[in-house]
């Protein structure tokens, strides 16, 4: 049998587990800027760690951080990649026009012999 719960919880209790929680709307732009804060963020850790590691460790050690190090600035590269690709998709989808080509190369100072075409 259930114990049965103080009566000045028992309401409380009741109405929140049997209203659904409204749940926060996906925004792909916030979604983007957190990545980039834990991108900014993870590589100031792993340079503090390096700078660390290159006074303190021996070469083992240091080959084995920096190993580690270059697997998580990856890992977290590729989610805020993975999130900026999101941000581009919902604004298409919303109607942005993409960039085209030439101007982006103009804007970047590239030709066409730069670009790859």
């Amino acid at each position: 049998m259930t114990p049965a719960l103080p009566t000045a919880i028992a309401p409380t209790y009741a109405r929140t587990m049997t209203q659904p929680a409204e749940m926060p709307q996906y925004d792909p732009h916030w979604e983007y800027a957190y990545a980039k804060g834990i991108e900014a963020g993870t590589a100031k850790g792993a340079r503090e760690l390096w700078l660390a590691v290159v006074d303190q460790g021996d070469k083992k050690t240091q080959e084995i951080v920096k190993a580690a190090i270059d697997h998580i600035l990856e890992d977290v590269e590729n989610a805020t990649d993975l999130a900026a690709v999101r941000l581009a998709l919902a604004e298409r989808a919303a109607g942005a026009q993409p960039i085209p080509a030439e101007q982006l190369w103009a804007e970047l100072g590239l030709d066409d012999e730069d670009s790859g075409t």
